[in-house]
């Protein structure tokens, strides 16, 4: 196999741009023959109601080894984390870098090089930890991963000529779940390297491979949609990985969802308990003491003290207030949970985001960039602008 390898993750509920998205990423791609998509397809498969899901038939227009496909029937359909897990587990051969995106997104040409070159200006200062700013003190970050909300398009294939930054940004809290919410900046500053960044978001993430085997996507998650990415963030922090926001646009994102279905519309009292269950299983994560952050074999058996945390934290919350109902009966895998190499404590340091008491710094709310604010970000009109017509 190629040592510039990549392996695509895309995961569609019923979404009519996913076939196009492949077209899209193949075409655009300076290199196709390194190019490996695992797709897992969630549709109806007793009728024609989902057609127009497969106008192009990418199984015909390329190898079989190149798409790897797993088709479910949309009502068997779990939620993105069951979905994305399935595809980790199941359609993953060893491509060197690993991208996961979702179904509906657009591309710049030569993405794949565009991608791999700014992966390897992700840069960290040397082990020795020296805090020199010299560059002869900075390394290549190996755990480095590109993440952001991509700037939007619009149907049928609209990209915006411009190409700016996007850095994630802690936006508030759920009020109904409690979990921390995202959202992007952008930055009108001309970076000339990929700027360090607090958060990952599940939409758009590039890194080398070997993040799915050290922090693989919780399977157990199930029909949860708010809190994966923030979860995920945390884990892959305390797993050592670093976030980094691009230099400029390498791909683009369809934020309207009018056209299609999502995987809401299967919603009976059994689904709402597992996704209680999945809710739970984030409480635990996000109220650890110390000791277990430390060490990750003590998580699960301490996990009835954090309970009774839980239930003081979140009293002001209907939906976390009820999910701590036998929230002592889930354990959490070691390979699902918090890594061992920093806390969640650094983590929530680091973020400027206190989970606990759900507040938010400055820090966090200006994605690590607060202090030159004015001349890092774009205007709030200009701004504003931006957003209203193409989304982020």
């Amino acid at each position: 196999m190629n040592e510039n390898s990549i392996f695509i993750s895309i995961i569609s509920y019923r979404d009519s741009e996913c076939q196009w998205t492949i077209k899209n990423l193949i075409e655009l791609a300076k290199y196709k023959e390194n190019i490996f998509i695992g797709v897992c397809l969630q549709y109806s498969m007793n009728d024609e109601s989902d057609s127009e899901c497969f106008k192009f038939n990418f199984e015909e227009e390329y190898s079989k080894n190149q798409i790897r496909i797993i088709r479910m029937n949309y009502t068997e359909a779990k939620g993105p984390c069951y979905a994305r897990a399935l595809v980790q587990q199941q359609l993953f051969k060893g491509e060197k870098y690993y991208l996961q995106i979702d179904s509906h997104m657009r591309f710049v040409k030569d993405w794949d090089i565009e991608m791999i070159n700014q992966l390897l200006q992700c840069k960290k200062l040397n082990a020795d930890g020296s805090s020199s700013s010299s560059s002869s003190s900075m390394v290549i970050d190996e755990k480095a991963i590109l993440t952001c909300y991509p700037m939007g398009y619009k149907l049928p294939n609209l990209i915006p000529t411009h190409r700016f930054p996007i850095l994630l940004v802690a936006s508030g809290f759920g009020e109904k779940d409690g979990f921390l919410r995202l959202g992007g900046k952008i930055v009108s500053k001309k970076l000339i390297e990929p700027c360090s960044s607090l958060f990952w978001v599940s939409g758009f993430s590039f890194s080398r491979s070997d993040i799915i085997n050290n922090v693989p996507y919780d399977p157990n998650l199930q029909y949860l949609f708010f809190g994966e990415e923030i979860s995920m963030s945390a884990r892959l922090f305390t797993h050592g990985y670093s976030f980094y926001s691009p230099t400029k646009t390498l791909i683009f994102h369809l934020w309207n969802r009018d056209y299609r279905s999502t995987f809401r519309e299967n919603n009976s009292l059994e689904i709402q308990k597992l996704e209680e269950n999945s809710k739970k299983r984030l409480l635990i994560l996000f109220n650890q003491n110390n000791n277990n952050n430390n060490n990750n074999n003590n998580n699960n058996n301490n996990n009835n003290n954090n309970n009774n945390n839980n239930n003081n934290n979140n009293n002001n919350n209907n939906s976390s207030s009820s999910s701590n109902n036998n929230i002592d009966e889930i354990k959490i895998e070691l390979k699902y949970n918090l890594g061992n190499i920093k806390s969640l404590d650094d983590y929530s340091n680091y973020c400027g985001v206190d989970f606990k008491n759900k507040t938010i710094n400055n820090k966090g709310k200006f994605g690590g960039y607060y202090e030159e604010r004015e001349t890092f970000f774009m205007n709030e009109v200009m701004e504003y602008v931006i957003k209203s017509q193409i989304g982020i």
